[in-house]
């Protein structure tokens, strides 16, 4: 028996270069446990190959090219092209489970939410889960008044509730009014998308069950025979993260998200330095101090352990690229028990 659900709800895959997973996640999406009718998806990717896109066609997938290499531009244009009210994203590596559609069709069919965010299992290049996750998940079900989020940012840092961009699904009404900001980022669409729909009055919703499978590829044999190369890209993705979050931080104006803005802002710039060092922006003494401050303001253990980092690294020298070394491979090593 099909349940018909009122919510018409756009999944945006995007894909770049990237072919051996794209069928997986679109299977992933048609097998939902969910009447057909009540969701559609859009895939948006730069390159054309006839298997792939015989089979997206064969089952009724929108299909849209650009040449942008840019994230934000991607998720752009099929935030444009969706029928929805509902959006849910999904990275081309990663995987839904079979209620997940259903249930963001349960949650938003309460109005005053804006933004659903979903626990996730970690998997590896072949599929197998993970021992430990990326990140502890929530032990339950939190609806946070966007006008009290504050009082919630130690659960927002520990539980990663504002990253994995295919851990979330939101309002398209609130995402057009700031299209512009998405379009222009890109890095960090996870915690942009957050702060666009926190920005609107209304509740944000984060669920304790696992509804997606997210893709692990970072491996200690990546970070031992490219470490150079490892080193580059972290501090390339920190340092556009960095100019996508102070974007909105000077544009989006909502005073109970500043100050926890601004904390995405500094620990992002603060990582760019760590990893790039002098290529990075100069930053100041001053920089520094207001983030220990700030860092200490909110309790927040994770930013002042950078910001300490960061001046050792700064007027010190006492971190070599070996401790980054050692730092980047625990990290890693963490991934794979």
């Amino acid at each position: 028996m099909h349940i018909r659900f009122s919510v018409l709800i756009s999944v945006i895959i995007t894909a770049h270069d990237r072919q051996c997973y794209l069928v997986e996640a679109v299977k992933s999406v048609l097998n939902q446990e969910i009447d057909k009718r009540a969701f559609e998806i859009l895939v948006v990717k730069n390159f054309k190959e006839e298997g792939i896109d015989n089979f997206l066609s064969e089952n009724g997938v929108r299909l849209f090219y650009t040449d942008q290499k840019s994230f934000g531009v991607k998720l752009g244009i099929g935030i444009e092209n969706a029928e929805g009210e509902i959006i849910s994203f999904l990275d081309d590596d990663d995987l839904f489970f079979p209620k997940k559609l259903s249930r963001v069709s349960e949650i938003f069919a309460d109005a005053s939410i804006n933004y659903m965010h979903n626990s996730v299992v970690a998997i590896n290049e072949t599929g197998k889960t993970f021992a430990e996750g990326i990140s502890k998940n929530i032990r339950s079900q939190i609806t946070v008044p966007t006008k009290a989020l504050s009082a919630y940012e130690r659960e927002l840092t520990r539980f990663k509730l504002d990253w994995y961009v295919s851990a979330i699904s939101c309002r398209k009404a609130v995402l057009l009014e700031r299209l512009d900001f998405i379009k222009k980022s890109n890095a960090s669409l996870d915690r942009v998308i957050f702060f666009i729909s926190a920005s609107r009055n209304g509740n944000l919703f984060f669920e304790k069950i696992p509804l997606t499978y997210y893709r692990i590829h970072e491996s200690t044999t990546v970070i031992f025979s490219e470490f150079s190369q490892y080193v580059r890209n972290k501090a390339d993705f920190y340092s556009r993260s960095a100019s996508s979050l102070e974007n909105l931080y000077q544009n989006l104006n909502t005073p109970q998200l500043s100050e926890i803005l601004k904390t995405e802002v500094i620990h992002s710039e603060l990582m760019a330095f760590f990893y790039s060092g002098i290529k990075y922006r100069r930053i100041s003494l001053y920089d520094l101090g207001f983030a220990v401050k700030l860092a200490i303001k909110r309790k927040n253990m994770t930013l002042l352990l950078w910001s300490v980092l960061s001046i050792l690294r700064k007027y010190f020298h006492l971190l070599p690229v070996f401790f980054i070394y050692v730092i980047s491979v625990h990290r890693s090593l963490s991934y794979s028990r």
